[in-house]
């Protein structure tokens, strides 16, 4: 699933040691939700849980639909977001010390 998502256009994808996946996309919450599909929405990204095979082949084809049906992030913050300039929770850089 990580790698289908770090392979989509418009989609930045955070580093992760977990079972999640925090991203940003074209796609909102609620367009998510809308589709009956069920992830985290923070201030600045969503987050996914890996789920079944079906979960996960749902979720994807629901990215890539919303993703490229909505504007663009911006493309400032989407960058700031790419160099580590925040925690994401557990989805931390591998070469940074977690935030405590």
């Amino acid at each position: 699933m990580l790698a289908a998502m770090r392979a989509m256009k418009n989609i930045v994808v955070f580093p992760t040691r977990s079972n999640f996946i925090a991203f940003r996309s074209r796609a909102a919450f609620e367009d998510f939700l809308e589709r009956g599909i069920l992830i985290r929405k923070y201030a600045d990204f969503l987050r996914v849980s890996v789920g079944t095979p079906e979960e996960n082949d749902a979720f994807l084809n629901a990215l890539v639909i919303l993703s490229e049906a909505k504007d663009p992030p911006p493309t400032e913050r989407a960058a700031s977001l790419r160099r580590g300039s925040f925690a994401v929770s557990a989805a931390q850089d591998d070469a940074k010390e977690p935030r405590r």
